[in-house]
């Protein structure tokens, strides 16, 4: 996953257990002890999310939004954004990624944000999100910003090993390099200050295949076998368009050129999608 540390350079380590899965960081540099104070800040930024995010504690955010539906929540800065960012790509993409469980027979309201207020708000009781993964790449964005402001410049942040971000780069390394599977052939990404997410339609559960990702515009699981990855300035936002992907298995056709992806069907070979022309 990682170039080995150069003669000299601190290599510390911390994880914790969060949003249903194992947050790990690495970080490198020259005061063991600084590198440490910075990744448990980090990690505790971490937990932060994962408590307000959570859709079954009824001490989370997320259920203080759902009780006070629809009046408005202040919410801090980065919790604002990931509202906006993501109802952006959910319609973007048409539908194709989207966190929200809705009422049927109601329409296809998003939450509200109001960016001079500070505040979100969800139009009915019936909006009731499942942020997943995307909650994970975006608490991996703000575990990385809190490594920045310690003045952290070379760390390697994943959650769950589906959402992860590369701050810098190994000293003589062109990035923090990431495997997309174990056969040969298969693609290795150098991550430099990008974040990089996967998505699948499909997972192995008890040794059989089942589908992963619920179709809101069909209204059920899908039953294609797509895999996806992409590669961009975020890991927040890079969940939601792999999301997407996975659900179309296509490149989305609304990402620029600041966003790589790689497609596969099945156990077929890593596809590289370029912008169309």
């Amino acid at each position: 996953m990682t170039a080995p540390p150069q003669p000299g350079t601190a290599d510390v380590r911390v994880a914790t257990a969060a949003m249903g899965t194992r947050f790990e960081i690495v970080l490198l540099g020259e005061d063991p002890r600084v590198l440490r104070a910075a990744g448990e800040a980090a990690l505790a930024r971490v937990e932060e999310a994962h408590q307000a995010f959570s859709r079954f504690d009824q001490a989370s955010l997320i259920a203080h939004l759902r009780r006070s539906a629809p009046r408005p929540v202040v919410v801090d800065r980065q919790t604002l954004a990931m509202f906006e960012a993501l109802a952006w790509v959910a319609r973007q993409s048409e539908g194709a990624f989207d966190p929200y469980y809705r009422n049927p027979a109601g329409p296809a309201e998003w939450p509200i944000t109001d960016l001079d207020r500070g505040t979100v708000a969800f139009p009915t009781s019936f909006c009731d999100p499942d942020l997943g993964g995307c909650a994970k790449g975006f608490a991996v964005d703000w575990a990385v910003t809190v490594l920045r402001d310690a003045g952290v410049t070379q760390a390697f942040v994943q959650g769950g090993t589906s959402s992860m971000f590369g701050l810098g780069a190994p000293s003589g390394s062109p990035g923090w390099r990431v495997a997309l599977g174990a056969q040969a052939g298969d693609p290795v990404i150098a991550l430099m200050d990008q974040g990089l997410a996967c998505s699948a339609s499909m997972v192995i559960r008890d040794g059989r295949q089942s589908a992963h990702l619920f179709d809101r515009g069909i209204g059920q699981l899908l039953t294609s076998d797509h895999g996806a990855v992409v590669v961009g300035p975020g890991a927040g936002l890079a969940d939601a368009w792999a999301t997407a992907a996975a659900v179309t298995g296509t490149r989305p056709g609304q990402l620029n050129g600041s966003w790589n992806c790689w497609i596969r069907k099945g156990t077929h070979p890593w596809r590289h999608p370029t912008i169309p022309a």
